[in-house]
């Protein structure tokens, strides 16, 4: 009997230590954690004040509303980024955000995506621009508000 219980506690080891899906929903949860905020950074091309704001969800979707006081594809105006997405990988993607010009009749669409830059505490931001496929310079943002 004594051998039996030694085999079977062997046996069921590994399930100790298995993760739960629930703890990966709540370890992914955690991982978006870290991108929520309202972030401030300065765009190398042109000066202009940029800033974000992204939430995130129990059911792991975030949303981004931003802004950028200088935007060269508005023809150098204001303009408003809104778009929803989630992590892939170690990334924070908006697959199809969309810019808005001031105008409202151009619009632009666009793929961000944010990598964490744990040393400096900052996200790194790199934007696609879908109909061309020209990737702008990055902007590094600094967490100013949670």
């Amino acid at each position: 009997m004594r051998r039996f219980l030694i085999v079977a506690s062997v046996a069921l080891l590994p399930l100790a230590f298995a993760p739960s899906a629930g703890a990966k929903h709540e370890r992914s949860f955690f991982g978006l954690r870290s991108f929520v905020g309202l972030w401030e950074g300065i765009d190398p091309v042109d000066g202009g004040d940029s800033l974000r704001s992204i939430t995130c969800f129990e059911d792991r979707s975030c949303q981004l509303a931003a802004t950028d006081s200088v935007i060269t594809l508005c023809g150098g105006g204001t303009g408003f980024v809104g778009g929803t997405g989630g992590l892939e990988g170690n990334e924070l993607v908006f697959p199809d955000a969309v810019l808005t010009c001031p105008d409202g009749s151009t619009t632009v669409d666009l793929r961000i995506s944010y990598r964490r830059d744990r040393r400096n505490r900052t996200l790194v931001e790199t934007v696609v621009v879908v109909s061309s496929g020209d990737t702008l310079p990055n902007i590094v943002f600094h967490r100013i508000s949670e």
